[in-house]
């Protein structure tokens, strides 16, 4: 196609900006594709800074400067455009988020309103709680439904009002626990002392501390069933089977963030995927310490456990008693031996030989001593500078530290 034909079809498209050529036709360079000025380029070019310049209003139509910059109103005075008006956007709206009303539990402790609606017990599965079905929940929320709906409140002779309010109680407890990713951060939410673990220096019966402990973090289990810690007559494999079962435990806990950003508050879609990237971030960071704090619990509960020990001490007695049955045997094997070459020998080359043994027992005593010495005043030195080489880091980084504080703070004058 031609150029002509090009300006004669679409002069004005938005998609496209060349420069033609001056061959086919065309007599000199041309610009298509500014909606604002379709026009021939004669001093400028078709584009680059003489071409923004052109668009931005800096250059006159005969070509020269205007002789002042015209000054835009400002901005409290400014009349809101069509944009603004179509999209009221102020720094007041986007500073005053929508903030969940926050309440306290029984502990003292502030949730949000919406952690407050006690899903099971307004269900009648207080006994099955987390371990209740989705049939389970469907089942009771109907037969709570023929008996509180609007419509059945009056033949049930139950007020319609508050036959209303309890419904969407019981509605808004059902949408939680039918919805798997809800239910999931409602059954997480749990009073902070659920998560507490014994300390490892407190009195008291092992299996009645961490017996407790372990039956509240099964809660969190992916793997069901959960076995129990047991109690002291529990058989070692059983045992085992607890502790390799809690080494390997897998967690399906989601921990909400105290200052979790509300996906609703977004003002585009951008700030969205920010937030869902910082709650993410959060929520990684309290499933680690969830896990930590699981970790300390069983390893504390292996160290402390009555059981463990007692088969530790077993294990160490019978390598013990094994050791010094291969001990006795090679004495008696090497006394045999000796018997048997001193055969023949009289008492003078004996005691020859016994005085020789002797100096060469002393000799590998003293050569053994001195090793050890030196080994010793070896680790001591490489200690020394060990200390010495941290000392070194800790006054390097000490010195980056202030060096990057120092700095901040004059960037904060500035």
């Amino acid at each position: 196609m031609s150029p002509q034909a090009l300006l004669n079809n679409d002069p004005l498209s938005p998609t496209r900006l060349l420069a033609l050529d001056y061959k086919e036709g065309c007599p000199e360079p041309v610009q298509i594709g500014s909606p604002s000025s379709p026009e021939k380029s004669e001093r400028f070019e078709p584009v680059g800074i003489a071409f923004e310049r052109k668009l931005s209003g800096l250059h006159l139509e005969d070509g020269t400067e205007p002789a002042a910059p015209v000054e835009s109103p400002p901005a409290d005075k400014a009349e809101p455009s069509a944009v603004d008006e179509a999209s009221p956007r102020t720094e007041e709206t986007t500073e005053k988020k929508k903030k969940k009303k926050k309440k306290k539990n029984a502990d003292g402790e502030e949730i949000e309103e919406e952690e407050m609606v006690e899903c099971y017990k307004i269900l009648n599965l207080e006994h099955l709680e987390v371990k209740a079905t989705l049939d389970d929940i469907k089942k009771s929320y109907r037969k709570l439904s023929l008996q509180l709906h609007p419509d059945k409140a009056q033949q049930n002779g139950i007020d319609v009002e508050q036959a209303a309010e309890q419904f969407k109680t019981i509605q808004k407890a059902y949408d939680i626990l039918t919805d798997p990713a809800k239910r999931v951060l409602f059954d997480s939410v749990m009073p902070a002392k659920y998560d507490r673990i014994p300390e490892e220096a407190a009195e008291g019966d092992f299996f009645e501390a961490y017996g407790a402990a372990f039956e509240r973090f099964s809660r969190w289990s992916e793997v069901k069933p959960v076995p129990t810690l047991g109690d002291m007559n529990t058989a070692m494999e059983e045992v085992d089977n607890f502790y390799d079962f809690w080494f390997e435990f897998k967690s399906w806990r989601v921990i909400k963030g105290e200052e979790e950003h509300e996906l609703d508050d977004a003002e585009d879609s951008y700030e969205r995927r920010w937030m869902n990237v910082e709650n993410e971030r959060e929520r990684k960071r309290l499933k680690k310490e969830h896990m930590k704090t699981i970790a300390t619990l069983r390893e504390q509960a292996f160290k402390l456990d009555p059981r463990v020990q007692a088969a530790k001490a077993a294990e160490a007695a019978e390598r013990e008693r094994i050791k010094q049955e291969k001990l006795e045997a090679k004495l008696a094997k090497e006394e045999a031996k000796r018997a048997e070459q001193n055969k023949g020998k009289s008492a003078k080359e004996l005691a020859k030989e016994s005085e020789m043994q002797e100096r060469a027992m002393l000799e590998k005593k003293k050569a053994d001593e001195k090793n050890l010495a030196q080994a010793e005043a070896a680790k001591e030195e490489a200690d020394q500078a060990a200390k010495v080489q941290a000392a070194i880091l800790a006054r390097q980084k000490k010195a980056k530290e202030a060096k990057k504080a120092s700095a901040k703070k004059g960037s904060k004058k500035k």
